[in-house]
């Protein structure tokens, strides 16, 4: 299945972030001096309209030390200015059959306006998701989120994951086939209207500073 794309219009007739090719040429064909890019993820394609993206690839490792924070700057100029209602989630998965004893578990941080970031980690013994690995572990993560987020009220939450899938499932590009992403579809239609989720996908261990943090918490929940 092909990767979903986030088109970023840095100068066209209307900057912004369109997912689609086609709306992407509306805005910059035949636009005198435009500018534009493909990413694989919404955090990248918002740091490119910020300036933090060069549009020339490949780039040398301090261009790309530089981009990295620029993302993670981006990242917390968002969340420092989160409004009543909205929250930004960061969580990851993790595996392992240590000692021959398989679990997984999951490491989440959340964001809401002008509070410190609740902190989430569990691990799970063997289960009819365990096949899934530190995916059942990832979206084991967004569901506990979720349900946090609307114990405090939050109706709009910006999600960063990493695994295509925490996407593609809940907005029904990838059909739900087997136990972990069908649990999951499950959950999210059980809380439909109740919260709008924008999914901002990130690449592990590329220096995203807070998915590195989930990425630390995750491991933590299996004792590693």
């Amino acid at each position: 299945m092909a990767k979903q794309k986030y088109y970023a219009v840095r100068k066209g007739r209307q900057p912004g972030i369109y997912r689609t090719w086609a709306d992407c040429q509306k805005q910059t064909s035949g636009f005198p001096g435009a500018v534009f890019k493909s990413f694989p993820s919404q955090a990248e394609a918002e740091a490119f309209l910020q300036g933090g993206i060069s549009s020339v690839a490949p780039q040398p490792h301090s261009a790309a030390r530089k981009n990295k924070n620029k993302l993670n700057q981006s990242i917390q100029n968002q969340i420092d200015q989160l409004r009543p209602g909205q929250a930004v989630v960061f969580v990851d998965g993790s595996f392992t059959n240590h000692d021959g004893r398989p679990r997984y578990g999951y490491g989440g941080l959340i964001f809401l306006p002008q509070q410190a970031p609740h902190q989430l980690c569990q691990g799970f013994s063997p289960d009819q998701y365990i096949d899934a690995r530190n995916v059942a572990g990832e979206i084991r993560g967004i569901m506990a989120a979720i349900d946090y987020l609307l114990d405090q009220a939050v109706t709009t939450a910006f999600i960063y994951y990493d695994y295509q899938g925490i996407e593609a499932w809940a907005t029904g590009a990838w059909s739900a086939k087997k136990p972990i992403s069908q649990l999951y579809v499950n959950f999210l239609q059980e809380r439909q209207g109740r919260i709008n989720l924008h999914f901002c996908h990130v690449d592990s261990h590329t220096g995203v500073e807070y998915n590195e943090v989930v990425d630390r918490l995750a491991k933590k929940s299996l004792g590693l």
